[in-house]
C-alpha cells in the first residue's frame, strides 16, 4: 500500500469513529482494507477471511511438528492446546497449521485446492480423515 492510500483509510476511520460507528456493532473498516487483493495468497488454501483475520498480539507458539507420521489426534490436542495457551482461536490455529506441518504433511497442505480452507474444523476434520 503507498502512503496517500493508508492515510486516506485512517481517515476514514476516524470519520467513522466519530459518526458513531464504534462501539455500535458497525463495521468501521473501509471495504478497500477488507477485499484488499495484496492481503492474501491466492494460491493458499486458506480463504480471503482467513488471511485478513488479525494474528493475536505478540503471538509467539512453540508448536509442535507433524510430519504425517505419527498420531494425529494426539498432534492435534498438542496443537490446540498450545495455540489456545498463547491467545489463538479458531482462525489463528488455521492459519498456524501450515507452520506445524513437515514432510508428508506439509505435501499434503499444499495440495488442497486454493481459498478452500474456511475453518478449523473443516481443516481438522481434513487432517483426521487422511492421516
Amino acid at each position: 500500500m503507498d502512503r496517500e492510500r493508508l492515510v486516506r483509510e485512517i481517515q476514514d476511520l476516524h470519520r467513522a469513529a466519530a459518526a458513531g460507528g464504534v462501539g455500535q456493532g458497525k463495521n468501521i473498516i473501509p471495504d478497500t482494507i477488507l477485499l484488499d487483493e495484496e492481503a492474501f495468497d491466492a494460491t493458499s488454501s486458506l480463504s480471503k477471511e482467513l488471511h485478513l483475520h488479525p494474528w493475536p498480539l505478540s503471538y509467539k507458539p512453540h508448536i509442535l511438528v507433524f510430519k504425517g507420521k505419527t498420531n494425529q489426534r494426539k498432534f492435534i490436542t498438542g496443537y490446540e492446546t498450545t495455540v489456545a495457551s498463547v491467545g489463538g482461536d479458531a482462525q489463528t490455529l488455521t492459519k498456524s497449521l501450515i507452520i506445524s506441518l513437515k514432510d508428508i504433511a506439509h505435501d499434503w497442505s499444499t495440495s488442497l485446492k486454493p481459498l478452500s480452507i474456511l475453518s478449523w474444523s473443516q481443516v481438522k476434520a481434513k487432517l483426521l480423515s487422511t492421516f
